[in-house]
């Protein structure tokens, strides 16, 4: 996906162009870019694909997965460099299982110094705190292959037919909690997600919204996302308690002369509930597609993931 991103294009596209894997169809969505960026795109001889206004993240990927011709998408966002053989090695492990929805790789910081992104677990917590009621996403390194809960949508390999059954991605969500979302429809159907940490990319983290005013939209997006995947996809006890919690805040950020946060929490709320009957449909959809109820599957989860990394988890080098 690109979005007046010429700059970071032209540092993305060398090492897409150079890939060891042979048979690489490189797509750019481009959410109504205003700058140079189907220039850069045309002389790396990539194909352009101009949606013509801003679909979301998310929207642009849909759009892209939609002409895909390939048998496995590969999902990156612009501000990143890759490995020469990042492709393959994601190819070689999603091709070897067909239980596994997708793939997910390992992302350092630009400068190669830190870790930025790596396996993602879930683990309990305490039920008034954590990234959803009683529950954490926490980013662990790993050895080898290892499930994970979710990949992130800057670098996740998809088999497309598995892709596509589940609906693609919820283009609802406007930047943030897509990928969260995805990789949960996915497990629900059973379907796997591993974190491969050869497959090596380096990521200028939030680079169109640091330098291109977006941060605002970020806020927005992990505001309403969060609320959205828990009225989606948790217990609906959990759910409703992430809603109290979100409206609880909103007093104590007019405390702080926070107005903005405090208005950003409730625009949330308030477009959730509009969107509610859209919403349950999509929850009764999610259930009966994958048969199971959503307290214990949280748990399997957890477990799942947990219990392979503890027997795949390995020191993390910078290197």
């Amino acid at each position: 996906m690109n979005w007046n991103g010429a700059d970071d294009l032209a540092e993305a596209l060398p090492s897409l162009v150079t890939q060891t894997y042979p048979n690489l169809e490189i797509l750019i969505a481009d959410n109504g870019s205003l700058d140079a960026s189907e220039t850069v795109v045309e002389s790396f001889r990539a194909e352009w694909l101009p949606l013509g206004r801003n679909l979301g993240l998310a929207g642009a990927m849909n759009e892209g997965a939609r002409v895909a011709r390939g048998e496995f998408l590969l999902f990156l966002n612009n501000d990143m460099r890759f490995a020469p053989d990042f492709v393959e090695i994601l190819v070689a492990v999603l091709g070897a299982d067909p239980e596994v929805f997708a793939v997910d790789a390992k992302q350092f910081d630009w400068e190669g110094k830190e870790v930025v992104h790596a396996c993602t677990t879930l683990r309990s917590g305490h039920r008034l705190r954590g990234d959803i009621p009683g529950w954490y996403f926490e980013q662990r390194e790993a050895t080898c292959p290892t499930l994970c809960v979710f990949g992130s949508a800057a670098s996740l390999l998809v088999r497309k037919s598995m892709f596509e059954a589940v609906g693609g991605w919820d283009s609802k969500y406007p930047i943030g909690w897509e990928d969260v979302d995805l990789g949960w429809r996915a497990w629900a159907r059973g379907w796997k997600c591993l974190y491969v940490p050869k497959a090596i990319c380096w990521h200028r983290v939030g680079a169109s919204s640091l330098t291109r005013g977006g941060s605002p939209a970020r806020l927005w997006g992990t505001l309403y996302g969060r609320l959205r995947f828990a009225l989606k996809n948790l217990p609906l006890p959990d759910a409703t308690l992430l809603v109290a919690v979100t409206l609880g805040r909103v007093p104590f950020d007019l405390a702080r002369g926070q107005i903005n946060l405090a208005a950003t929490r409730m625009k949330a709320v308030l477009r959730l509930v509009g969107e509610m009957p859209e919403i349950l449909r999509a929850r009764g959809l999610i259930r009966r597609s994958g048969g199971r109820s959503l307290r214990p599957f949280l748990a399997h989860l957890a477990h799942e993931t947990r219990s392979e990394h503890e027997e795949n988890v390995g020191w993390v080098s910078t290197d």
